[in-house]
């Protein structure tokens, strides 16, 4: 997280950071003294403000406890559901939050119900193991009926920036497309976005397999026939002047013989020639 979070005006949780404070000479972690929504003041430790272990002066606990009998006792499920309930709503509606301009920034709301702790819990139930907060459709606000609880690889697949697709007259996310056909992500992304490929097109074609250092030295020791000489690739990229790369590509990938692929490149040399004259 940017240091720039915890900078004066900042609000974590219940804390509106004022001020930087001195660093304890024991340990040099960094403090800063903080407001409380409810006037009081202290001074916090920054990477306590950052882990969600103090988020109020005690106050915010207290209430719970008086109004709903509630346990956010640490390590407790109860806490952990409350620090997700406390998270929604910090990205949501504090300006000052380091994810502001995906939630709140754009819209997006939690419902009033859910300003109640308890309503919140009541209504998401216990958070599974694993599980994060998710909204159905990441357009809309934190309700009831838009929210679940799903896995970090799920909830990954369901963010704003999301790629999907049509295939097979359906509206499709790419990511899962992929991984029902055993495709790296990463190439069908560079495939459609960057080069315009058809889906089809980038879903079915075959990923080149990197050859492995070994596969590297036995393709460079192979040798090939050229005008009644045993060469090797390199050996016939110095006798020719032809880059190697070229006729490696042309030789090992093509599958032309070294006479075929030298003579392409001559060919090519005299028509530029030709075109500069």
């Amino acid at each position: 997280m940017r240091k720039m979070d915890c900078e004066p005006g900042c609000v974590w949780g219940e804390w509106t950071i004022l001020n930087e404070e001195p660093r304890n000479p024991r340990h040099a972690i960094r403090r800063v003294r903080c407001r409380c929504s409810c006037g009081v003041e202290a001074v916090v430790y920054v990477n306590g403000l950052r882990s969600g272990d103090s988020r109020s002066c005690g106050h915010l606990h207290r209430d719970i406890v008086t109004k709903h009998g509630a346990t956010i006792e640490k390590r407790s499920e109860e806490r952990r559901v409350w620090r997700v309930w406390s998270s929604m709503r910090e990205r949501c509606n504090h300006p000052t939050h380091h994810a502001y301009h995906r939630y709140g920034g754009r819209g997006i709301k939690v419902c009033s119900a859910w300003d109640d702790f308890i309503v919140f819990r009541d209504d998401m139930g216990s958070r599974p193991s694993g599980g994060v907060l998710d909204r159905i459709d990441n357009n809309q606000g934190y309700s009831p009926e838009n929210c679940r609880w799903v896995n970090r690889k799920e909830s990954g697949r369901n963010r704003e920036d999301t790629i999907y697709v049509m295939y097979g007259g359906e509206k499709r996310n790419l990511s899962e497309l992929c991984e029902e056909r055993g495709i790296n992500y990463g190439v069908v992304v560079g495939r459609v976005i960057r080069r315009g490929w058809e889906i089809e097109r980038a879903l079915s074609t075959p990923t080149r397999r990197c050859a492995s250092g070994s596969e590297r030295k036995t393709q460079r020791a192979s040798t090939i026939e050229y005008r009644g000489e045993t060469l090797t690739i390199l050996e016939l990229s110095h006798r020719t002047g032809m880059p190697y790369n070229v006729l490696y590509q042309r030789i090992m990938v093509g599958g032309k013989s070294a006479s075929e692929a030298v003579a392409v490149g001559e060919s090519r040399a005299k028509v530029k020639e030709r075109n500069v004259a």
